[in-house]
């Protein structure tokens, strides 16, 4: 019988590469995003369920996940890839706002939701999409990378959870540096891009091997080494 997967943030980027990869290795789909048409354009090319879901509106978003899981039945696989990112050195408050609501806010509803669901199933993978920039706060992004550094620890406390109890759940964290998509258009000095189809093949060998936390591309795992490190000066010269 085919797994069944789950992408929130499928429309495009990473999560449309991804949902095709998926396809094409057996997996039966339900795609969700803000972009109707996006979603039913993927829908059009093989197979799939899909779903209108709007993360700032959290009741909607709610209702608009719960449906979707009645409508795919058992799911072995959910993949929470939805975000936004906004440069923002003035701390727009509207931009900011947007950010919270949809990065930590809609993530949370739908993660809450979802591990209710793999709890109850008693098994299963939640997959959460990061970033490198949650590892380190910039001056041109200090919202975007707060939102990511939620996602990093709360998926982290989420995994202590299932490992505490013993249970056949995997809490999978994606942390990306620089990808060709359109939230990198943009972005000054921009390097190690890695192209999206690049990105969403090592992301699905991640998944496939259950790993607990994946960079992407793996390279970046010494820049995640380096950040840990990296005195404020020499930030500020960059």
């Amino acid at each position: 019988m085919a797994k069944k997967v789950i992408i929130v943030g499928a429309a495009s980027g990473i999560g449309e590469a991804l949902a095709k990869i998926m396809s094409h290795n057996g997996y039966e789909l339900g795609l969700a995003d803000v972009n109707q048409e996006g979603v039913d354009a993927l829908a059009s090319k093989f197979k799939s369920i899909t779903q209108y879901l709007d993360l700032v509106d959290v009741k909607e978003a709610r209702e608009s996940f719960e449906k979707l899981l009645n409508n795919m039945g058992a799911v072995d696989i959910i993949i929470l890839n939805a975000g936004i990112r906004f440069e923002d050195p003035d701390l727009d408050w509207d931009k900011q706002k947007k950010m919270i609501d949809v990065n930590v806010v809609g993530f949370t509803e739908l993660a809450t939701q979802a591990m209710h669901y793999l709890l109850k199933q008693g098994h299963g993978q939640l997959v959460g999409t990061s970033s490198i920039a949650g590892l380190k706060g910039h001056r041109f992004s200090p919202v975007y990378d707060g939102t990511k550094a939620y996602i990093d620890v709360f998926l982290e406390g989420l995994r202590d959870k299932v490992n505490h109890r013993k249970l056949p759940i995997t809490i999978t964290t994606i942390q990306p540096g620089f990808v060709d998509t359109k939230l990198t258009v943009g972005m000054e000095k921009k390097f190690w891009v890695a192209s999206v189809d690049k990105a969403a093949l090592q992301i699905f060998h991640a998944i496939e091997a259950r790993r607990k936390h994946a960079y992407i591309t793996k390279r970046w795992r010494l820049v995640a080494w380096a950040l840990k490190f990296l005195p404020d000066w020499i930030q500020q010269i960059y």
